[in-house]
């Protein structure tokens, strides 16, 4: 007699997860925003591409091998406005993200598209134009509220992350890369301090503008497109001229970026400047 196991099911069922590759942000959010399901700030990102149900084992395999972006330092931008999405029927509310230097975050995105199409891995509606945009809240809200409320930010993208949704506006990050941070704060006796990162006095230029308005929100709206400064005492000028405007028309938080600090370059290449604030 001759006897044959027979698996069940479940044993022959494939394991997902619902996943996708994103840019996570940080900003300098406001405590209080108008109603609706609010994405915790830690959650919050920019979806470089939604991939959905996807076996485990690919997850695994593959995936966590997503192709890293060439630019080292995080990149800085501005959220300019609130988006209700789908304009028909929104059910979520988000804030779009312009990056001061775009071409190299719209790369990347195309990088990681190529990179899934040799992998044989399917894309979510990847006929659907990218659009970089952070989704702050679901559900039922105002669309006045949310308008009367928002104000433009500064933000720099912190990391890039493997996510996989585990539903009602949860994520687990199964993999992560995180390039140089564009500056942090540091300790400093009476005054405010940063460590400030770049490639060109350029790039300090801009991840300096964003240090100060994480602090002072309201100077976005002071930053010029164009930067011209070629050297640290004429991007602190700059910066102190911005300062100054925005103080005599909305009030700023600090007094000015003082002409101290040093400036050197680290063991990858990338120069870091103290950017000391009189408070």
């Amino acid at each position: 007699m001759f006897f044959f196991l027979i698996p069940s099911i479940m044993t022959l069922e494939k394991e997902y997860s619902r996943v996708f590759l994103g840019a996570k942000v940080i900003a300098p959010w406001p405590e209080d925003l108008p109603g609706g399901k609010i994405i915790q700030e830690n959650y919050r990102h920019i979806t470089l591409v939604f991939l959905g149900e996807i076996e485990k084992k690919v997850v695994e395999s593959t995936l966590r091998q997503f192709p890293l972006p060439k630019f080292s330092i995080g990149l800085t931008g501005q959220f300019t406005k609130v988006l209700f999405l789908p304009p028909k029927h929104s059910h979520v509310v988000a804030y779009e993200a312009k990056f001061y230097e775009e071409k190299p975050f719209l790369f990347y995105q195309k990088q990681v598209m190529g990179w899934l199409k040799v992998e044989n891995i399917k894309v979510k509606n990847s006929s659907r134009q990218f659009y970089p945009h952070v989704t702050i809240a679901r559900g039922n809200f105002e669309k006045q509220e949310w308008e009367k409320a928002f104000q433009k930010l500064p933000f720099y993208m912190d990391s890039i992350n493997l996510y996989e949704s585990l539903g009602n506006s949860n994520y687990e990050v199964l993999h992560t890369h995180s390039p140089f941070a564009p500056f942090e704060e540091i300790q400093h006796t009476a005054d405010i301090a940063f460590i400030v990162r770049g490639h060109t006095i350029q790039d300090l230029h801009r991840a300096a503008e964003t240090a100060l308005a994480f602090k002072s929100p309201g100077l976005v709206n002071y930053f010029k497109e164009e930067i011209t400064c070629h050297s640290i005492d004429e991007v602190i000028a700059d910066l102190n001229e911005h300062v100054a405007h925005a103080d005599s028309e909305i009030g700023c938080s600090f007094k000015a970026v003082s002409f101290h600090g040093d400036l050197q370059e680290n063991k990858q290449g990338i120069l870091e400047w103290e950017m000391i604030i009189d408070v």
